[in-house]
């Protein structure tokens, strides 16, 4: 699948995000439109930093770790356990 996007022209950057997720699948590219997203309409100042909250880890958090840098080790992301 990777040569195959590959081929048709996408975007290097979510080829690299797939790559990480070692997969490409719809929650991986959800993930890089969001943040896609996020850059053009919530660009950052100087001095600032995206921190990401999700409720559960998924494809799109693998995406967006990717896209911004961000991870649980460098505090960019926090995730929490939804209650059974």
């Amino acid at each position: 699948s990777f040569s195959n996007a590959w081929a048709q022209g996408a975007d290097p950057e979510l080829l690299k995000c797939a790559e990480f997720h070692n997969h490409c699948c719809g929650g991986v590219t959800a993930g890089y439109l969001a943040g896609r997203y996020v850059r053009e309409k919530l660009p950052l100042r100087p001095g600032e930093r995206y921190r990401f909250v999700t409720a559960s880890p998924s494809c799109a958090m693998d995406a967006l770790q990717v896209m911004f840098d961000v991870t649980v080790g460098k505090k960019g992301v926090s995730a929490t356990r939804a209650a059974r």
